[in-house]
């Protein structure tokens, strides 16, 4: 999330929350926290937020496939985009985009060793996001073995196929979501397969941990109520325009949730553990519906207090 975004989500919530209250001295240690309006909670909890390092990004590189193609034949790749201009573009009416446009985002690689050039399509859908899509050479025609929004942002080309990649969904605008999709393939006589293994979540604006463990090691929560964020920082029953009504809670799990340390942050008098949670794990008071709609293991913090750890 960009440092502009931010601070317009920080406007917008400051003043939501500020109507009918009371001004309040954010400086004065006296006061209960929990008695400051909410206005106040949220300037303390982006006062102290701003000064965190997050970490830069995520792992996504969109020339993945440009890296893997050799001898890269546009007018093959020409001739392929208007036999099958209708296979990539669908039923889609808003799909606006001439060949020689979506040439850029086509490749031609073997990717089941059969030495024969398949293509991969990873580019506009004419919606918001984009799409990749694969087709099997058959000799005599394209078949599309594979189809699903977003970028391939990693991939495992080794011994003449292709074992297994990353599709990268980077969320939009001032979405904070950010999915990873983990794909294997197995092979039936040239012919693919394919798998989703794994689904990892996690939001853009993620603090950096201090310390990371060489060795992830493996926890249970140790009580119910268990909140999951994005930063070492408790901010609860405040409205954001972020996290919506959990404060800055990604979700919460309950006691027995297990999950993997793989980093640690001492704050003050706490100790904080960067995870990534099971995805067999129950999540709740989730208003992240990219990471509730299927199994996903969410990375993020949790007080070490709150988990078996010593």
């Amino acid at each position: 999330m960009t440092i502009k975004v931010r601070h317009f989500l920080l406007l917008v919530t400051i003043i939501l929350c500020s109507c009918g209250q009371k001004a309040s001295n954010p400086t004065n240690t006296d006061t209960d926290p929990s008695s400051l309006p909410d206005s106040v909670k949220l300037q303390l909890y982006y006062d102290r937020t701003d000064k965190f390092e997050y970490i830069n990004g995520y792992e996504y590189d969109k020339s993945v496939l440009a890296k893997t193609e050799e001898n890269r034949d546009t007018i093959k790749l020409l001739n392929f985009i208007k036999a099958n201009y209708g296979s990539i573009e669908g039923d889609n009416s808003d799909f606006a985009f001439t060949p020689e446009i979506i040439l850029n985002s086509t490749y031609g690689i073997d990717f089941n060793g059969d030495s024969l050039l398949d293509i991969f399509y990873d580019g506009p859908s004419g919606g918001e996001p984009n799409i990749t899509e694969i087709f099997l050479n058959k000799g005599d025609h394209y078949e599309k073995v594979f189809s699903e929004n977003q970028d391939i942002s990693k991939a495992d080309f080794s011994n003449n196929k292709l074992n297994s990649f990353i599709l990268m969904d980077p969320g939009c605008c001032a979405d904070p979501e950010i999915i990873e999709r983990y794909y294997s393939i197995s092979y039936d006589d040239k012919k693919p397969t394919f798998r989703l293994d794994k689904t990892i979540g996690y939001l853009a604006s993620t603090e950096k941990p201090q310390e990371v463990i060489p060795t992830p090691i493996e926890f249970t929560t140790a009580k119910d109520n268990v909140k999951l964020r994005a930063e070492c920082y408790q901010l609860d029953n405040v409205e954001t325009a972020i996290y919506g009504i959990h404060g800055n809670a990604i979700g919460t799990y309950n006691a027995g949730a297990t999950g993997k340390a793989l980093g640690l942050k001492k704050d003050k008098n706490e100790v904080w553990i960067y995870a990534i949670m099971d995805a067999e794990n129950k999540i709740d008071s989730c208003d992240f519906p990219a990471f509730i709609e299927q199994p996903t293991a969410l990375r993020g913090w949790l007080l070490k207090s709150d988990t078996d750890l010593k």
